[in-house]
């Protein structure tokens, strides 16, 4: 597995949070037409990598595969929102080959990071 591991990434070995549940499923309701071929994925999404930035951003492998890491990316859901303290936040959740592949989480003007 952590040859599909970038290099600024965390090995894991966990299910994914509620919270993470969440998103990922809300994501899935509001994405890309494509994000429906997606949906049966969540039930067996693991986390296998976090970012070692501090960032809540993940990685995922269903079933147990984790999908290449040179395969092209397709972002499926993508969006930006303000926190309550007026920070800029984005996140998308993006597949490779077909599968479910990880969530990416930044702060858009650098004041406040999305942390786990």
């Amino acid at each position: 597995m952590s040859e599909t591991l970038r290099l600024s990434d965390v090995a894991q070995d966990r299910a994914l949070t509620a919270a993470e549940y969440e998103l990922v499923e809300w994501l899935l309701e509001h994405g890309t037409s494509s994000t429906q071929d997606y949906k049966a994925q969540l039930e067996s999404l693991w986390v296998v990598a976090k970012c070692s930035c501090g960032c809540a951003s993940i990685d995922f492998s269903v079933d147990g595969k984790v999908p290449e890491s040179t395969s092209r990316m397709d972002v499926l859901s993508d969006f930006c929102w303000e926190t309550d303290s007026g920070a800029l936040q984005g996140c998308f959740l993006f597949a490779r080959g077909n599968q479910l592949a990880g969530l990416e989480l930044w702060s858009v003007d650098g004041i406040e990071v999305a942390s786990e």
